[in-house]
């Protein structure tokens, strides 16, 4: 369906969730027409089952988005983590806020130079491990592999029966877990089930044996709403593998919920604000972000965004262009802009750098300083 489509206020849920979801969100300029029509109708009182329904369809559209070629580098590629780490900030106030805990009394410390600069540097080595980014891996297969098939124990019993090797010196992944079906299948066990009696034999602190119910798709969009998009990820975390589909799943509807509300300072300065840059550069939506990191003084962050994309799609045409002129910062990010079509960013581009010639100039021109007489004069 094309993007020059024209919807009505009377009639905007009903051709969303009857006739336009999935060809609205078959590409990114779709989903920013879509985005634009929806939150100019915020008078509505159907908006709200709007924007769950923009928010889903933009995760299942970055699920497969078609004619897009993969990354040429993996999340944990050194030049990605190193780009994601000072894009991610520093905020200490942040780093270290107070969690729902018990509260303990402030102390107070007199201390020299010396043990100010230790004092500092073991705050760093404190922050660097808080903001350690989960990992983001593409998704296992759950199926397991059949290793044999017993006719003669077929219909033995109506019960599978699961064997686990709790030996000392396995571990999780190693362990060998094998289910034998009622039909006298022997194989070894899925994904699923393998996470499931893991934790069963082994517990891991805060993680449960079943999946939440706050990280169902139904209770999502509520904890959205209340903006818990930190509170569900660190969530997903703890109870779900890094390559388990429901620990995919949640990220992903993380990161489309918070593309949506255009409220990137909730992850700014946490261990999730990474994953979320580098899930903007898979779907090549950096529009919003980029104008984020520009309108509060986060050129730099800009810059590098542009570079963390060059990186991960080296043979795009800003980044061959950009190799070709041996260019970076603020000149590769036009180039970027250009090539991407973001025309809103390049008029802010221009309009800031006319300012600042015009603010150079005016400096020029009352440059020389008023002597004392004339200052005593007025």
């Amino acid at each position: 369906m094309s993007a020059r489509v024209f919807i009505r206020h009377a009639s905007l849920c009903t051709v969303l969730t009857k006739c336009c979801v999935r060809n609205l969100f078959c590409t990114a300029r779709c989903t920013a027409f879509s985005e634009r029509y929806a939150r100019s109708l915020l008078h509505c009182g159907s908006i709200c089952r709007v924007r769950k329904l923009l928010a889903i369809s933009l995760a299942r559209t970055c699920t497969t988005a078609s004619n897009q070629a993969s990354p040429s580098v993996t999340f944990d590629d050194e030049r990605v983590q190193e780009l994601l780490k000072k894009m991610t900030g520093r905020d200490f106030d942040k780093i270290f806020a107070m969690r729902v805990e018990d509260l303990e009394i402030p102390k107070y410390q007199l201390m020299t130079d010396e043990e100010l600069k230790e004092a500092r540097k073991e705050t760093d080595e404190l922050a660097d491990k808080l903001l350690k980014m989960p990992p983001q891996l593409p998704e296992r297969e759950e199926q397991g592999q059949v290793i044999s098939k017993d006719h003669k124990l077929e219909g033995f019993d109506d019960h599978r029966y699961v064997f686990t090797d709790i030996s000392v010196g396995t571990n999780n992944e190693t362990r060998q877990i094998v289910v034998r079906e009622t039909d006298g299948t022997l194989r070894s066990a899925n994904c699923s089930e393998r996470d499931r009696l893991n934790q069963t034999y082994f517990p891991m602190v805060g993680r449960q044996i079943t999946l939440p119910a706050m990280l169902m798709d139904e209770n999502l969009s509520k904890l959205f709403d209340q903006l818990k998009h930190v509170d569900v990820l660190d969530l997903v975390c703890i109870q779900c593998p890094p390559d388990s589909s429901d620990y995919i799943r949640v990220h992903r509807r993380s990161h489309a919920d918070l593309l949506w509300r255009r409220n990137f300072d909730l992850l700014y300065s946490t261990r999730h604000f990474g994953p979320f840059l580098w899930f903007l550069a898979c779907k090549h939506q950096l529009e919003s972000v980029l104008n984020y990191f520009l309108t509060t003084n986060k050129e730099e962050s800009a810059y590098d965004m542009v570079l963390l994309y060059h990186t991960m799609y080296p043979e795009s045409s800003s980044a061959t262009e950009c190799a070709e002129k041996n260019i970076s910062g603020l000149p590769a990010l036009k180039v970027f802009c250009q090539s991407m079509n973001y025309l809103v960013i390049l008029h802010q581009l221009e309009q800031s750098n006319k300012d600042d010639q015009e603010g150079g100039n005016n400096v020029t021109n009352s440059g020389t300083t008023p002597s004392l007489d004339s200052v005593l004069e007025v």
